[in-house]
Order: C-alpha cells, then structure tokens, then sequence
C-alpha cells in the first residue's frame, strides 16, 4: 500500500471516497432510509443554469453540501427558493434537521432561519468557517 496526495484528485476516485464514507456512516447512525443524492436548479429562460443546490438527504438529516447562484441573479430570491425547495423535499423524506458549513454565506443562512453552532477562525486570517443548522 502507498499514500498518494494529488492536488486535482479524479471524479471516480472523489466518487469512491464519497461511497465509502456514506456507507462507514450507515454503520454507525440509527436506522433510516439510504442517503439520497439531491439537486436543484434555477435555469434563465434560455435554460441555461443560473443557480443551485447540491445537497444529501440521510439519516442525520439534510446536509446541504454546496449553493450558488450566478451574480446576476443573486439578490433576488433565488438562493432562498433554491433552499426552501430542497428543505421540502427532505422534510417529505423524514428529515427533521438540516446543516451546512459555509466561510461567506452566513448572513444569507441566516436569513433563512439557519443559526451557527460552531465556528472555526482562520488563523491570522479574518475569515472563518461557520457550521450551521435550522430543524426542519
């Protein structure tokens, strides 16, 4: 065996990561349904993607895992109905929670009913990493 760090690391091996994780984590929590993969897109009239939502629905709730909205859309509501489509969903799916971790998006979580409930400081830095959560 040998340990091999790569700085553009492939979407197979991430994938395998990802797999292997998700089902370690199935392991140890309580009984549930499987994790389920989830997606949501803003498109402009020309269906081009203006925005949206990566995010996993599982047995610790949903776990929003990245959200954008392209700069000529933000502002107007889009990113909240990115999350508040996703929230439905996962709350129709039985989760009660929903967390995310986020270095400049914190006034829009919160906004959102999002509350920090854990922050991480840069060191020598003035950025940080909030973790947040809303119950669902």
């Amino acid at each position: 065996m040998f340990i091999e760090v790569v700085t553009d690391p492939g979407a197979d091996d991430m994938a395998m990561v990802e797999r292997g994780m998700r089902e370690s984590e199935r392991t140890v929590t309580s009984d549930g349904p499987d994790d389920i993969r989830v997606g949501a897109f803003a498109r402009s009239a020309e269906n081009r993607v203006v925005g949206g939502i990566n995010a996993v629905v599982g047995r610790l709730g949903l776990e929003i895992d990245a959200l954008w909205v392209d700069d000529a859309h933000s502002g107007n509501g889009t990113g909240a109905k990115l999350l508040s489509g996703v929230e439905d969903f996962a709350r129709s799916h039985g989760a009660g929670i929903a967390f995310l971790t986020t270095v400049d998006g914190r006034e829009f979580y919160e906004a959102n009913g999002y509350a920090v409930y854990a922050q991480l400081e840069a060191p020598e830095s003035d950025s940080a990493r909030y973790h947040m959560k809303k119950a669902l």
